[in-house]
């Protein structure tokens, strides 16, 4: 095979010759890449593009997209506010965001939240893009959270001693409970008569707790610098030394993981709240982070003080009232306002052409799929969802006979991305059977040319047996 490579001068047949070969991916897998070139003589590019790639299908791509939004939750990750923090691939620029824990238990979690689909811990962390990365000792060198991060710091102390038998958090706080839960408020609030005084099971003698050990913990402490030739003092956050007998570091490990127990449970019921309301908003709803306050800024407005701009006068009757403060800096020039959501504004029940609609029918209508009861002529004009091969297409109704429907339908690009073919039509005769449902308006355009159906709409359909 060496001299038949060798030999050839056709490029048709030397790629045929390096195709017989396993695909790339396989000898990448197994680190095979430099023998099969220096033993057979084949170059590193027909190598490369030796073997058939297997297309993405949809299900791949869809728990890729379910894998990156939960590592982006801010309960699995944050992201480091600094400018620079950003990492660029494939010509693809994001910002950096750090794991708040370490895959293992991350892929346990997702495992328990999404239980029809079952993905291994190597698949898990292959599909981790690559902007969610392990924090370093550098990413670390801020305090964050003082409560986790030192009884973190106090963890990793006793890990080295091999006191307890984990150091992550949730695990211990595990072990303080009844069932093992972290969901049941009277057993995380140390309310529970059962569980209230357990503590934290040490794996080490009686005999060795007197030992002198060091860990770090963050502190307040009044730091002075120099301003303006004057010497001023600021009260900063550091990270200190403290030193003390296991006993000690025993003691006030179990006094903070009873505090955080608390904490834990606030933050798993804050975020699975969050999450509900999220999957669940309406057109008429919005989700902010204080209460009555909303943060807006007009696109197309380019004056410089809102309170006089005719944007921002909008019509009570049928849209949210919103009083507008002004910033008190008149260099801001990025025509930015706090607005204030009054009373009436915050139950108001308006659709996007300003009359009122029933919340519960729209509700219905776009959570649940509604395929065509008849074939009549009302249907023509209108915009469904039909399948081919298996796959959704949307289109417009152009004529009717009987059971069958006559579909212009547009072509796809990508995960709820479609476009209209130009300059030639795609027109099919489709069975009723073959129709997924009715669209209450057309697909909306997201760029120039690429087009998407309703997100709740096209979840359902992707979702469906």
């Amino acid at each position: 095979m060496k001299n038949r490579y060798n030999t050839t001068k056709s490029p048709r047949q030397r790629k045929f010759i390096s195709s017989i070969i396993c695909s790339y991916e396989l000898l990448r897998k197994y680190r095979l890449g430099q023998f099969a070139k220096h033993t057979l003589g084949i170059s590193h590019h027909h190598l490369k593009t030796s073997g058939n790639p297997r297309k993405k299908t949809i299900k791949a791509t869809r728990i890729k997209q379910v894998v990156t939004e939960f590592l982006e939750r801010d309960d699995n990750s944050r992201i480091k506010a600094d400018k620079k923090a950003t990492i660029t691939r494939y010509k693809q620029k994001k910002q950096i965001r750090l794991l708040t824990d370490d895959m293992k238990h991350l892929h346990a979690k997702f495992i328990s939240e999404h239980i029809h689909r079952k993905i291994s811990s190597a698949l898990f962390c292959k599909l981790r893009p690559f902007w969610i990365r392990m924090p370093t000792s550098k990413d670390r060198d801020t305090c964050l959270c003082k409560l986790h991060e030192n009884l973190h710091c106090k963890l990793e102390r006793a890990d080295v001693e091999n006191m307890y038998i984990s150091k992550n958090i949730e695990d211990l706080a595990k072990t303080l409970t009844c069932d093992s839960k972290l969901d049941d408020k009277s057993c995380m609030y140390r309310d529970c008569s059962e569980c209230k005084h357990k503590k934290l099971d040490l794996k080490i003698d009686e005999e060795t707790l007197g030992k002198q050990v060091t860990w770090k913990m963050w502190k307040t402490r009044k730091v002075e610098f120099l301003k303006k030739g004057e010497i001023k003092q600021s009260a900063r956050m550091v990270k200190h030394t403290e030193q003390g007998t296991l006993e000690t570091l025993n003691e006030e490990t179990n006094a903070e993981i009873t505090r955080i127990c608390r904490h834990i449970c606030n933050i798993n019921h804050q975020y699975k709240a969050i999450t509900y309301l999220k999957e669940n908003l309406q057109d008429d709803d919005v989700l902010v982070s204080k209460p009555r306050k909303v943060r807006s800024r007009v696109v197309s407005c380019f004056c410089k003080y809102p309170d006089d701009c005719d944007c921002y006068m909008n019509d009570p009757d049928t849209t949210y009232c919103l009083t507008t403060e002004k910033h008190a800096s008149s260099n801001n020039s990025s025509n930015v306002s706090n607005t204030t959501l009054p009373e009436a504004a915050i139950s108001a029940k308006t659709d996007s052409g300003g009359g009122n609609l029933d919340r519960q029918e729209r509700f219905l209508q776009q959570t649940t799929l509604r395929p065509p009861l008849d074939v009549d002529e009302t249907l023509i004009g209108k915009h469904v969802m039909v399948l081919y091969d298996g796959l959704p297409y949307p289109g417009v109704v152009k004529d009717v006979d009987e059971n069958d429907l006559e579909v212009k339908v547009m072509h796809k690009a990508g995960v709820n991305r479609y476009y209209w073919p130009s300059p030639l039509e795609d027109i099919c005769w489709y069975e009723k059977e073959n129709v997924l449902t009715v669209l209450e308006s057309e697909p909306q355009h997201v760029t120039g040319r690429h087009c998407q159906i309703n997100p709740i709409t096209w979840k359902l359909i992707a979702n469906r047996k």
